[in-house]
């Protein structure tokens, strides 16, 4: 599944300030705790060199990635200062006119692009799914947009009766740099927008504005669940080990220390599946056992979801202990659109590394019935955001990653593992 991404398009003519009003905007949503990416088309290229470049503007005001989309390229820059990457136009897919609206600035000449599509495709995969994003240009897409008037705009009438230049209509216009000052209150405001062909309920905003912006783009944005649960899964027997596995020392300490730290930043609860509560309390909010004995690991979580107060929750084995906050991160942000997020890395799915909302109750239970062991069975009765190995690959080797602890060899190669870090 493919999950939703919530986007709008700043359109409007070179120099209207387009720019201004998104980096303006971006400080006060970036306070809301969101995550929000920046795609600017750029029909004649971009350089990624030198100061006070657009993209930089964007980063200090808070973007969490932006994307720069040229017509053969685009050059994917993180929050941070870490190193930006550049790819060029895909062989197949991926490719399409410009779909930049006469209007926007620099609609350039003809031929294959790299489409809008793709490059929130790659953002997404790079930057971890975003609550919003914000597209300067691309106004032939079918965004909802904010048309900003100024600079070197064409007209606004009809814009918003036009689908074939602005699919989805207009939301608002901006009085940009370069226009005229405009009082909506006042009659000969009134006159400029009519002429204009501007409904008169049509909301309209000075492009700085920064926090009028950012109410009405922050309305736009993904909504993200209710603070996730968490959940650690450690009922297995060990029995390949020899030993109990959550209580081996890893780095100086019980393995199921390092991966109840890991998931307790992330989440507002911490229930650890267990058969024996008493040496599990310190680690967790609650320790409850499994419901269905004999299970394995589906029975677990049919019990942490029994146990959780959330309506959604980050499932961890208690034995794999390299996977990474920010993946586990990502995988919570899946969630919304779709009941279940997991990774798919060397041909197959990693369950226990994974969110889940309780909209999977009715299919674990079905599989339960049927008498099915495996936690992927019920998998075909929800909807399935899947992390694919590209995916995966931007938060660590998948055969580290998803490491899991199973018998003495598994141990010794861990312990290797961190000490090479």
């Amino acid at each position: 599944m493919k999950p939703y991404v919530a986007a709008v398009a700043v359109v409007g003519g070179s120099g209207s300030g387009k720019t201004s009003l998104i980096s303006g905007a971006l400080p006060h949503l970036s306070r809301t705790g969101g995550r929000f990416v920046v795609v600017k088309h750029t029909a004649h290229g971009y350089d990624l060199g030198g100061a006070g470049k657009d993209s930089a503007r964007f980063l200090d005001a808070g973007a969490a990635g932006v994307v720069l989309v040229g017509p053969d390229r685009l050059a994917l820059i993180p929050a941070g200062g870490a190193t930006p990457v550049e790819e060029r136009l895909p062989a197949e897919g991926g490719l399409a006119s410009s779909g930049v609206a006469e209007g926007d600035e620099g609609a350039g000449g003809a031929g294959p692009t790299v489409t809008l599509d793709h490059a929130i495709d790659r953002a997404v995969a790079v930057f971890g799914r975003p609550d919003l994003v914000i597209v300067e240009g691309f106004g032939g897409s079918a965004l909802p947009k904010v048309f900003v008037i100024g600079g070197r705009a064409k007209p606004f009438a009809g814009a918003i009766y036009a689908p074939d230049r602005y699919p989805a209509g207009v939301l608002a216009v901006a009085q940009g740099i370069g226009a005229s000052p405009v009082d909506a209150t006042s009659a000969t405001g009134a006159d400029v927008f009519a002429a204009d062909g501007i409904p008169a309920a049509m909301p309209r905003l000075s492009v700085l504005d920064g926090q009028a912006w950012a109410d009405l783009l922050g309305g736009l944005a993904l909504r993200r669940p209710a603070a996730l649960s968490g959940v650690i899964l450690a009922g297995g027997r060990s029995s390949r080990l020899g030993r109990n596995k959550a209580f081996i020392e890893f780095a100086g300490r019980p393995l199921i220390a390092r991966v109840a730290d890991l998931l307790r930043p992330l989440v507002s609860e911490l229930v650890i599946v267990a058969n024996e509560s008493e040496p599990y309390l310190p680690f967790a909010d609650r320790v409850v056992p499994d419901v269905v004995p004999g299970l394995g690991p589906l029975g677990g979580i049919y019990a942490g979801f029994l146990a959780v107060r959330g309506r959604a929750a980050l499932f961890a084995g208690c034995d794999l202990p390299f996977v990474t906050a920010a993946l586990y991160e990502r995988l919570g942000r899946e969630l919304g659109e779709a009941d279940a997020a997991v990774p798919f890395a060397g041909g197959e799915y990693e369950p226990l590394v994974a969110a889940y909302a309780r909209s999977c109750l009715p299919a674990v239970e079905t599989a339960m019935l049927l008498g099915r062991r495996r936690v992927v069975s019920f998998y075909s009765g929800v909807r399935l955001a899947v992390l694919a190995e590209q995916e995966v690959k931007t938060f660590g080797d998948p055969k580290t990653l998803f490491l899991n602890i199973n018998s003495e060899d598994d141990y010794q190669r861990a312990k290797e593992i961190e000490a090479q870090n």
